[in-house]
């Protein structure tokens, strides 16, 4: 099945077409068979087919190929599958929005496995804001991508613009699907502002009040809870929180972050 989902993500467009033509000919045949003549019939044939095709070869081979490998990264910390399916997915031949997802989750994985750098080099070097039509989803995931990139590697400054850009365009999005994607993203990218400017209480209120619906982002949320600890002086809450990290955080990254913190407060 895995190889079958590749198959038709490599080849989406003939595979396709292709398709189409064999059930139009089905189709001309049936309707022939059963001496359907009503245009309205044939027309709403066509358009079915057309869309449960487009459906089933354009779209479901992608969700099949990084549905378990999202769910690992986001449930049990544990970004290995998805970046390796990502890995293999950007030398493919996508479509632009395919691509451009594709490789802002590559991004994420690869700051997740603990290489920051190459995840900035290769965020700062797509520049999708001169692309137009970019949906604003894919904008506000590049703009958090970034803001994180340059915070991990110091640059407080670049990670503010970066972050304040994401928050914008959330705080702009309806309340719809899409939005709720990026909520845990916010919630954590807000605290993170809150505590890069020496707003601690601020940081700590915004982590608190947040519902955050998966392992990972609790996980991120602890890390930046000890931090806070920290800078307040309580040490023994700030144990507690990177104990939780060092449990259930990534082993890639999180996990050697949180043992650095625990080793120096020691």
């Amino acid at each position: 099945m895995t190889k079958l989902a590749k198959f038709l993500v490599k080849n989406k467009r003939p595979a396709y077409f292709l398709i189409i033509i064999a059930e139009a000919i089905v189709l001309g045949v049936a309707l022939a068979r059963f001496n359907i003549t009503s245009s309205a019939i044939k027309i709403l044939s066509i358009i079915f087919l057309a869309t449960a095709t487009y459906i089933l070869v354009c779209i479901a081979p992608l969700s099949y190929l990084t549905k378990k490998p999202i769910s690992e990264l986001n449930d049990n910390c544990n970004p290995e599958p998805y970046f390796h399916i990502t890995k293999e997915l950007i030398t493919y031949k996508l479509s632009y929005t395919d691509h451009l997802a594709t490789l802002l989750d590559y991004c994420t994985t690869l700051m997740e496995m603990g290489e920051l750098q190459k995840a900035y080099d290769i965020l700062s070097g797509m520049n999708i804001d001169k692309k137009a039509g970019t949906p604003n989803i894919f904008k506000a995931i590049y703009y958090n991508n970034l803001a994180s990139a340059c915070y991990l590697l110091g640059d407080n400054v670049s990670a503010d613009i970066w972050c304040e850009k994401m928050l914008q365009i959330y705080r702009d999005m309806p309340q719809n699907k899409l939005k709720k994607l990026l909520d845990d993203s916010a919630i954590i990218s807000s605290a993170e502002k809150s505590y890069r400017n020496g707003d601690y209480s601020g940081a700590m209120l915004t982590l608190n009040q947040a519902e955050l619906k998966n392992k990972r982002a609790k996980v991120n949320a602890s890390l930046l809870r000890a931090q806070i600890y920290i800078k307040a002086g309580n040490m023994e809450n700030a144990r507690k929180e990177l104990d939780y990290v060092i449990s259930n955080g990534n082993k890639c990254y999180d996990v050697t972050r949180a043992k650095e913190i625990l080793n120096n407060i020691n």
